[in-house]
C-alpha cells in the first residue's frame, strides 16, 4: 500500500530519523515546503482541488534556482548544492 518506506530495528530508529532529516535539510527547501503543504492540503480538500494545488506548485517551482541547480548537477554528474544561488 505504500504506507511504509523503510523498517529499521528499534535501536536504529533515532539514528535513521536524523540521517533522513539531514538529507531533507540538504535538499531544495522551497520544493520541500510545497510538498509538505500539498500533503497537508490533501487532507482537507477534494481530490480535484488537491490536484490543482499540486499543479500550481509544480508551475511555481519550475523556474526556481533550485530546479536549475538540480538539473545542472544531474547533467554534471555531481551532487546538487541547493540554496547557494
Amino acid at each position: 500500500m505504500g504506507l511504509v518506506s523503510e523498517v529499521v530495528p528499534d535501536a536504529e530508529v533515532e539514528v535513521r530519523a536524523m540521517a533522513l532529516a539531514s538529507q531533507l535539510a540538504d535538499g531544495p527547501q522551497q520544493a520541500i515546503r510545497f510538498i509538505k503543504e500539498a500533503v497537508l492540503q490533501s487532507m482537507h480538500l477534494p481530490l480535484e482541488q488537491g490536484l490543482q494545488f499540486e499543479r500550481k506548485s509544480f508551475q511555481l517551482l519550475f523556474d526556481t534556482p533550485d530546479k536549475k541547480e538540480g538539473m545542472r548537477a544531474r547533467l554534471d554528474k555531481r551532487p546538487a548544492r541547493f540554496g547557494l544561488s
